[in-house]
């Protein structure tokens, strides 16, 4: 197909029937049928799994394999609230599974947290829980510089749950919190 004056396309959401149109007139193009699995109106597990795993190769971390950071964002709300972005893709979850965040000062004391439980998070079809949380902070936090540590916690069972991968963090150093992970530096 040497048609040297076509103008190209603009839409870069072009259907696969326009692109078959398109080559139709062309001898070497041909359709090749492709078998195609049933639809049982569910998406497969695997399908998730697969999505979580591309995205931790960039950043994440990975809590006794089965919860899966993917993704956080903190920003000031105003002067007395802290708005959290928290993705996460689970496979399975205990009941009271719960989140520790920490905000730690320059001395690593903690500060304030903006903790919560994992049993009122609904995961989607493929697995993921995208979280939104407000975290108030206290009238006698001073202004500065915050180092945010973030984990998971079995109150049930009185310890953190291991820490198996990270990608593009900072594992908290050997001690109480080594099952945890340091993010961004947040300033009040």
């Amino acid at each position: 197909m040497d048609d040297h004056s076509a103008k190209p396309i603009l839409d870069p959401l072009v259907s696969l029937n326009q692109v078959c149109e398109l080559l139709a007139g062309d001898s070497e193009f041909r359709v090749t049928r492709v078998r195609q699995a049933p639809d049982f109106g569910q998406t497969p597990p695997w399908l998730g799994r697969i999505i979580k795993e591309i995205r931790l190769l960039r950043f994440g971390a990975v809590f006794s394999r089965t919860i899966t950071l993917l993704y956080f964002k903190v920003q000031q709300q105003d002067p007395h609230n802290i708005v959290m972005d928290v993705h996460w893709h689970l496979t399975k979850r205990q009941p009271g599974w719960a989140v520790f965040i920490h905000f730690l000062d320059y001395e690593g004391n903690l500060c304030f947290q903006g903790d919560y439980s994992l049993d009122g998070e609904a995961p989607d079809a493929l697995g993921f829980v995208y979280s939104r949380r407000v975290v108030a902070v206290p009238r006698e936090v001073v202004r500065g510089a915050y180092r945010v540590r973030l984990g998971v916690w079995s109150p049930a069972e009185r310890r953190h749950l291991r820490l198996s991968r990270v990608h593009g963090l900072h594992r908290e150093p050997p001690g109480p919190y080594h099952n945890a992970v340091l993010l961004n530096v947040f300033t009040i």
